[in-house]
């Protein structure tokens, strides 16, 4: 009896994974992503900007998974409304009657695959996890208050309650998207300022935000929480860090880099030799 009951919650549960795996496949029909899929909070889900996307039809392939692909001269992303929390993203990019170079970003321009080349007649799956995050401070599933945001993160995108892919480079071809609730063994979180932020734009990067790149999809998941012009104790007293302690479980890894804002004496309990100190150690 025991192992029956087993048994059947497994089932259970894979049937729960995979009824919430989102499957999102270019091509004509009116549920498929093409031209025509704008994002709308009815829809839920679609480009973000349709101008200069066109979907390619390979007429001589009869798997409908690669069979047609999207394409643009400039940067394209695809908006799904979610909630917070990790998913595993799947993205099929490539052509069956040519060759493609694609560069996947996240939510705020989190770099996740770099530079993914095709040859000629190749589709490949192209695997990372995601973190998605709202600016709601949770304990024991209740809202106990809201990080506060700067005038200028209004339009970012990682606040925004949706998953945001990007697709960029010389020749980007997506053929499906799929995406799926992830159970990472850890996920690392992010506290800092310029250095460590998502930069919103062109050209501005940092380390934290190309570090993605460099983890294993589905075991880790990158947390960025850092925000430019913060000190240790702006961070703290917007409630950025009551954020990141909302979410973390055993397992979790906290990386904090602050300092370059926190040099100044500005008073004379505020500076690098008082309330930093203070504030580092009450942590």
């Amino acid at each position: 009896m025991k192992y029956q009951l087993l048994l059947i919650s497994a089932l259970l549960l894979a049937t729960f994974t995979s009824a919430q795996r989102r499957v999102f496949q270019v091509g004509p029909g009116k549920d498929e992503l093409n031209t025509g899929t704008l994002y709308t909070e009815a829809r839920g889900y679609g480009w973000d900007d349709t101008t200069g996307l066109h979907m390619v039809t390979r007429e001589r392939i009869k798997n409908s998974r690669v069979r047609e692909f999207m394409t643009a001269d400039r940067p394209f992303s695809f908006s799904v409304a979610l909630p917070e929390g990790e998913y595993d993203v799947r993205v099929f990019t490539g052509d069956k009657e040519g060759t493609s170079a694609t560069t996947i970003r996240a939510e705020c321009r989190r770099l996740m695959i770099y530079n993914q080349k095709t040859r000629e007649g190749q589709v490949i799956a192209n695997s990372f996890t995601v973190h998605v995050r709202d600016s709601l401070i949770r304990k024991n599933g209740k809202v106990t208050g809201k990080v506060k945001l700067k005038s200028n993160e209004g339009g970012y995108l990682h606040w925004d309650n949706r998953l945001t892919l990007e697709f960029s480079d010389s020749m980007p071809k997506v053929c499906e998207i799929s995406i799926t609730p992830a159970e990472v063994d850890h996920v690392i979180f992010l506290a800092g300022n310029s250095t460590v932020v998502d930069q919103a734009r062109e050209p501005r990067s940092s380390w934290g935000q190309i570090l993605p790149a460099f983890i294993d999809g589905g075991k880790i998941a990158i947390a960025n929480y850092a925000e430019s012009g913060e000190a240790l104790h702006t961070f703290r007293a917007a409630g950025r860090l009551d954020k990141i302690f909302s979410q973390m479980h055993p397992g979790d890894f906290l990386l904090i880099e602050f300092g370059h804002n926190d040099q100044k004496r500005k008073g004379n309990n505020v500076g690098p030799f008082t309330s930093f100190k203070k504030n580092w150690n009450t942590m």
